[in-house]
């Protein structure tokens, strides 16, 4: 389940990212979303096992949908092989082959470790926004 944040005086924060037209918002709201991701990208990076290097320089944040007063981020990899790599594979594949490969988990742990430093970083990233506005 994605964090969430809660607002402790919503009026006026409501006031202010009113001074926003829809295009800064949105705008805004992507950039704290980022912000968020980073420490969770940084995190993934810095555990994902690596031979060639690919799967780390494969991760990366992702802005997934974006409204005026909404956004979502996330941060992955595009790499064939990535779930293999988080979740194992014992199987046997197309061709025949067994394969017995332990799970070597990176995102989860990097999500689970940094959840509250994004929380922050996002946090930071509006208030210095809004505070801007006020």
């Amino acid at each position: 389940m994605p964090p969430k944040m809660w607002i402790k005086n919503p009026k006026e924060l409501h006031t202010a990212f009113k001074k926003l037209d829809k295009l800064s918002q949105a705008s805004t709201l992507k950039a704290a979303v980022n912000a968020g991701l980073l420490p969770i990208q940084n995190e993934a990076i810095e555990k994902a096992p690596h031979k060639s290097g690919n799967l780390r320089r494969s991760i990366h944040p992702e802005i997934v949908e974006s409204r005026d007063d909404y956004c979502e981020g996330a941060t992955g990899t595009n790499v064939i092989y990535a779930a293999r790599v988080e979740f194992g594979y014992n199987d046997t594949d197309a061709l025949g082959r067994t394969y017995h490969q332990p799970a070597q988990p990176y995102l989860r742990p990097a999500y689970d470790n940094k959840r509250e430093e994004a929380l922050q970083e996002m946090r930071d990233s509006l208030h210095d926004v809004l505070m801007s506005l006020i």
